[in-house]
């Protein structure tokens, strides 16, 4: 039988070099004529004022005269032979003169593919197609009017039935590629350059794509024809620009709904270093990539791929859109992504239409629960995790890795997130050690609090920086091997802490990290005067309670202090003129590189380092106005849970006393040899008296206390108080002449 397969187009036509190759090599296969028109003047000249679509009966009937085949089967020019397992002999329907298509659109037929049978009646019928055009004009310059008209010709001819058939498109003229069509009419992918022919091409005759492709995200989503870029405009407006500098660094890319697989295939020609994972509910094949089955609202499943797909570089759902789905899928798969990984949210126009009763068929969610697209925008303005659909534990995780979110509304109907996981900044711990006195019972319970809190575990490393005087190396090294991811270096000279903050500067030169720094806390000052043996039981306690108090916020809290200074240069409690009381603080190697190297000097300097000057910025948990040193500050204060009790109690004032108690605070403060004040209880009772009995509010000096009882000698006030909701506990409080005093101070900063 003669048959011939017939295409024209202009020489301004993209792709025309595929269809002309795949065409052609299917009519060689099957020994059919390929008959092409690519004479673009002749076209013209043929179709005079119409438009191109036009020349169509004119080509078929000169094909016709031309070759005078049994049968001519037209199609378009972006139209291919997809499955060469079809012969054009298969869709012949005897007795008839026309096969055509259903129109994907309102028309009568798709007049793309025509089977047509070499007869004096359809001759005749094409004519009249041509001729029919004259009497309505309007349809001579609009392109696919030809198939308007031929709709019309079919109104009026009689006996129709016996001459044409009108059959389903899904073989004979396929608008979207499958394996069992025969032609792929790629006419929905008019925005795309080459319409998905030059991809149809390269997999038809096993060629690999062309390398230009692989370096443009745009030219792959274009070449596979991805609706994240023909429908959604994603690609172009947002991944190209997100995934470029990130593009030969990723070893692992994950999609969720892969549908057809042809994004999963641009992913991995793009992404030319990476393994490239599918997850969709279907089970499919897609070369070169994996392929895990999922249903992402059963949480067993999304276990099983948490495992498989651990430490992705990205991670993108495009999967069933609904908001249970995509809530638990981010809140289990984040686990996998690597630290400063992408995971992308994509089609969160579902979460518009959600509320809408209009869409209640869609199944996207309750309209009364959390949104992923509110989610998300909470996120960014309150950067916490509120949803319906997550627990407690998977809402703090996202809040604790989720360094940014960016949502991209492209348009109305494609909205898409960009959603980053903090970067793993290493932490490292730098721990002054002065081995003196009762060091080793100190030591021991600090580095137990390091790894009860679970921060030892988490940081990179504990750096030890000893100074000992007396050689008891061997003995510290031997406390310190029961604890992992400490070193230590000793020195003999008593620098002070000044070889530690060396350390916090040398690491933070070499490192982007995040550092805490802390010391034995009163190790050395238990004394009533540094020139004597003798020992300050009330000192020792509340140097320990001080101690305690900053273990609190510095130790216990180190999740929290790690997520502040993603937004603080320092992190710490009570920060007053610029220095950090007790020289316990975390910061960010960042702005400790903007700190000059110490240099040796007093001990104070050491202390003050961190932030001379002000320059950092700070956060500060909790402060405090009072003197530490004399001061009862128990846990019970402070600690959250407990101190909430305390913030309405009254205060009663059982004894002020104002001048010098004979003990020094440190070797900076003159001393007496005994205790000399002013009685001033009277005086501090009226104070509280006038803040409701609730508060102290007052600066310590002679001209409000009675005068001065130690002329010459540093002052301070002595207070013993209890709180009238645990009436027979005194407490101690002290502060220097001239530092004001404001007492209680349970409030959170």
């Amino acid at each position: 039988m003669k048959i011939v397969l017939a295409q024209y187009w202009t020489d301004n036509l993209t792709y025309s070099q595929y269809t002309q190759a795949i065409n052609e090599a299917y009519c060689k296969e099957k020994e059919y004529i390929y008959q092409v028109e690519t004479d673009s003047d002749l076209i013209k000249t043929a179709i005079k004022d119409r438009s191109i679509t036009w020349f169509k009966p004119k080509f078929i009937l000169d094909t016709l005269e031309k070759h005078n085949p049994e049968y001519i089967l037209f199609v378009d020019a972006d139209a291919v032979v997809l499955n060469d397992n079809h012969r054009i002999e298969d869709f012949i329907i005897d007795g008839l003169d026309i096969v055509a298509t259903e129109d994907y659109g309102p028309s009568k037929l798709n007049a793309g593919v025509l089977l047509i049978k070499n007869t004096a009646w359809s001759k005749d019928f094409l004519n009249k197609w041509w001729e029919i055009c004259e009497e309505y004009p309007q349809y001579k310059t609009g392109l696919w009017h030809d198939q308007t008209c031929f709709g019309l010709l079919m109104d009026r001819t009689s006996d129709l039935t016996s001459h044409i058939k009108i059959i389903n498109p899904s073989i004979l003229n396929a608008r979207a590629e499958s394996k069992e069509c025969f032609i792929f009419h790629a006419f929905a992918y008019g925005n795309i350059p080459c319409r998905t022919l030059d991809k149809v091409y390269y997999q038809k005759f096993n060629l690999p794509v062309p390398a230009s492709y692989k370096d443009s995200l745009v030219d792959l989503a274009q070449f596979y024809g991805t609706d994240k870029h023909s429908v959604h405009n994603y690609i172009s407006s947002v991944y190209s620009k997100v995934f470029l500098p990130i593009k030969d660094s990723v070893k692992l890319f994950v999609e969720i709904g892969i549908y057809q697989g042809a994004s999963l295939k641009m992913w991995k020609d793009y992404f030319t270093n990476a393994r490239v994972v599918g997850v969709d509910i279907n089970q499919s094949q897609v070369e070169g990539c994996e392929v895990v089955v999922c249903d992402q609202s059963n949480s067993e499943q999304l276990e099983v791929v948490k495992e498989v797909i651990q430490n992705a570089d990205i991670i993108l759902d495009d999967g069933s859109h609904k908001m249970l789905d995509q809530q638990k899928t981010l809140a289990a798969l984040f686990k996998s992504l690597k630290p400063g990984g992408v995971f992308v949210l994509e089609d969160l126009h579902t979460s518009i239409e959600c509320k809408m009763p209009d869409k209640a068929w869609c199944g996207w969610g309750d309209p009364d629960k959390t949104t992923t697209l509110n989610m998300l925008e909470n996120f960014i303005i309150n950067k916490t995790i509120k949803s319906d659909y997550l627990s407690d534990e998977e809402s703090k995780y996202l809040e604790d890795n989720i360094s940014d979110v960016k949502i991209y509304k492209v348009n109305p109907m494609s909205i898409t997130s960009v959603i980053i996981k903090k970067e793993k900044v290493k932490t490292f711990i730098v721990y002054h050690c002065f081995l003196v006195k009762k060091w080793r019972e100190l030591v021991k319970e600090q580095l137990d609090r390091l790894a009860s809190t679970g921060l030892l575990n988490k940081v990179d490393k504990l750096y030890c920086v000893v100074i000992d005087p007396d050689d008891q190396k061997e003995e510290f090294l031997n406390l310190i091997s029961n604890y992992s991811n400490v070193e230590a270096e000793f020195q003999k000279n008593n620098d002070f802490e000044y070889p530690s903050i060396l350390k916090v500067w040398t690491i933070a030169q070499q490192e982007d990290c995040k550092i805490l720094y802390f010391h034995t806390k009163g190790v050395f000052n238990d004394y009533v005067n540094p020139n004597k043996n003798d020992i300050s039981d009330l000192k020792i306690k509340t140097v320990r309670d001080w101690r305690k108090y900053m273990e609190y916020f510095c130790i216990d809290k180190w999740q929290e202090n790690l997520n502040k200074l993603d937004e603080f240069d320092m992190v710490g409690s009570t920060c007053n003129l610029n220095w950090w009381w007790g020289n316990f603080w975390w910061a960010t190697s960042k702005y400790l590189r903007t700190r000059p190297a110490p240099g040796q000097g007093s001990r104070w300097a050491y202390e003050a380092w961190s932030n001379e000057n002000g320059m950092a910025k700070i956060y500060e948990h909790h402060h405090i106005s009072f003197i530490p040193y004399y001061t009862d500050y128990p846990e019970e204060f402070y600690k959250d849970g407990l101190y909430e009790k305390y913030i309405n109690s009254d205060i009663t004032i059982h004894e002020a006393l104002y001048g010098n108690n004979g003990i020094a605070i440190d070797e900076g403060w003159t001393n007496l040899d005994k205790p000399i004040y002013n009685d001033v209880t009277d005086i501090l009772k009226q104070t509280v008296a006038k803040n409701g009995g609730k508060f102290i509010d007052i600066t310590p000096g002679n001209d409000n206390l009675q005068g001065d009882p130690c002329w010459g000698i540093r002052k301070g006030l002595y207070i013993k108080y209890s709180f009238n909701v645990d009436p027979d506990t005194i407490y101690t409080l002290f502060t220097t002449e001239s530092n004001r005093l404001i007492f209680p101070c349970f409030k959170r900063l």
